[in-house]
């Protein structure tokens, strides 16, 4: 699909500029184009905007905001790399939707998902396709779609009858769209259920296998390599596609949804406990256990590079919610935040997204009534909350990208707890509270960084050069690595002092032996004593 595609990486942030000898507000907005001709940044100094008119509540952050009403926003996906937006809308009418994540909240397309229930859909990061999943016929379907053209699937697999249930969590697609993973299983006693890996573009089918148990949800690593499926409390990691079984644990009670890394190395779950396993290259290691008395812990989520746990629980004693965040290098605790919920199923976790390298931590849940925080918080590593979505009801579900930069969050338009039709669904940025390419205007004399930062990489997508720009507030020592979609380090570009002021580093697309690396996502990480800062790079050739 042939468009252009402009970022806003810097919203409702207010400059001030002296002006003709005035002091006048102005909005400042680091902008990358991209087109036909590639990819540049443009910087865009003007007059304050005010909030589009159906945004009744002005958020920072927010790029758009979509109502239905009359569906509830059942499950919401986006990609890193293709600008893509998927929307699963369930209750009344059944349907799925695409949108540009850079647009203005109006669908590209929608596919009606008739005779049906749209369950859950799952979407690749860097290759435009989706995967959903649904119940027609009492039997449990997975097709695929393109954001090329929405008029009909690219292909269809229908589980056999037996499997007739499915659920939210129960589908999911490798970052290059080659791998699509579905889990059915039979509602009733003795409740079978069935594991299938589909070739991404055909839907043929590559391996399936069966249980004598009931599995709801699987996950895959970026590169399809590995799945972990979730069968209760029980958990099992599988290598695709021959389905090998590398790892199986459990935890307490009846568990929760588990989770892998990026990278495939990091496996978790939880559920009267939580539990996380590393796989070392000589087996899988324990690296994280903990149990507190009267905790559930029912939100776990783990950062692509495998060294960042969420592990958020319940207290089914006086309802306490409490979000942790966990170095699982360290094995310690690197926050925690608490909520006191006003009554029963308030602030109950519904899902948790961590991004490539740890840094930010985005948690959907159902809000409390009284509205005492955001619906949708996101965090640092340290969990200081430095944003949110502020839903009219509750959200049921989110994702974000891998680089942190943009996340979707969807839900019901009243809260869980109360009647009503209707739901919402929201795209936000979190560099407008997290201001990596915040950019202030010149001021006459020596021109001084306005903050430390690593701007977009540009061209991007690039073959085979590309230019990575940074700025200091203060002569420091830096650290520029590269590291590929499993968190593995490529090269290291800079590692020495450098001087206040801005500057740029090529990377000709070859690893620290000097051999060219393959097309694909990598990742820029910038480190100083300033922070930690980081970008999206893909190579094409």
């Amino acid at each position: 699909m042939s468009r252009t595609l402009v970022r806003t990486a810097l919203l409702g942030a207010a400059a001030v500029a002296l002006i003709a000898g005035s002091v006048c507000a102005e909005a400042v907005r680091h902008v990358q184009v991209i087109d036909q001709d590639g990819a540049r940044i443009v910087t865009r100094v003007g007059p304050t905007e005010a909030a589009p008119p159906d945004q009744q509540l002005p958020r920072d952050g927010v790029i758009w905001h979509y109502n239905d009403p009359a569906g509830v926003i059942q499950s919401c996906v986006l990609s890193d790399l293709t600008f893509e937006t998927w929307l699963g809308v369930n209750q009344n009418v059944q349907r799925l939707m695409y949108f540009e994540t850079l647009g203005d909240g109006t669908p590209v397309y929608e596919h009606p998902v008739s005779g049906a229930s749209l369950v859950t859909v799952g979407s690749a990061e860097s290759a435009s396709l989706v995967a959903v999943l649904t119940e027609k016929n009492d039997r449990v379907g997975v097709a695929a779609f393109s954001g090329a053209d929405g008029s009909a699937p690219i292909w269809g697999h229908d589980f056999d009858p037996l499997y007739n249930g499915a659920a939210h969590f129960g589908v999911d697609v490798s970052a290059d769209g080659a791998i699509v993973a579905a889990v059915g299983f039979q509602r009733s006693s003795p409740y079978h259920s069935k594991l299938v890996i589909l070739d991404g573009a055909t839907g043929a089918v590559l391996n399936e296998l069966p249980y004598d148990f009931s599995a709801t949800a699987v996950e895959l690593s970026d590169d399809g390599t590995r799945a972990v499926l979730t069968a209760g409390a029980n958990v099992i990691v599988y290598e695709i596609p021959t389905l090998t079984q590398l790892l199986t644990f459990s935890v307490s009670g009846s568990g929760g949804v588990a989770r892998i890394s990026r990278n495939g190395e990091v496996v978790a779950a939880g559920g009267f406990n939580a539990r996380a396993f590393r796989d070392t290259g000589s087996g899988w290691v324990q690296v994280h256990s903990q149990q507190e008395s009267t905790q559930w812990y029912g939100g776990m989520a783990i950062a692509g590079d495998g060294n960042t746990l969420f592990a958020g629980s319940r207290n089914y004693s006086n309802e306490t919610i409490t979000l942790r965040i966990i170095d699982l290098v360290a094995n310690v605790e690197t926050g925690r935040y608490v909520s006191t919920p006003t009554g029963s199923y308030q602030d109950v976790i519904t899902r948790a997204e961590v991004s490539m390298d740890g840094s930010l931590i985005a948690v959907a849940t159902w809000g409390q009534e009284t509205r005492p925080h955001p619906e949708v918080m996101v965090f640092d590593r340290e969990a200081n909350m430095i944003g949110g979505i502020a839903m009219p009801g509750s959200a049921w579900t989110l994702d974000l990208t891998a680089s942190g930069l943009f996340l979707v969050a969807g839900g019901k338009n009243v809260h869980a707890n109360q009647f009503g039709m209707g739901g919402d669904a929201y795209v936000y940025e979190t560099t407008a509270i997290v201001p990596i390419e915040e950019i202030e205007p010149e001021i006459p004399g020596d021109a001084v960084p306005a903050a430390f930062n690593l701007a977009p990489n540009f061209p991007n997508p690039f073959n085979p050069f590309t230019n990575i720009v940074f700025s200091l507030p203060r002569a420091e020592h830096v650290r520029l690595d590269i590291f590929d979609a499993r968190g593995r380090l490529v090269r290291t570009l800079a590692n020495d002092r450098f001087v206040q002021g801005e500057h740029t580093v090529l990377w000709n697309g070859v690893d620290q032996n000097g051999r060219s690396v393959s097309s694909g996502t990598y990742y820029c990480r910038l480190q100083s004593d300033s922070g930690v800062r980081s970008r999206t790079l893909m190579l094409v050739k």
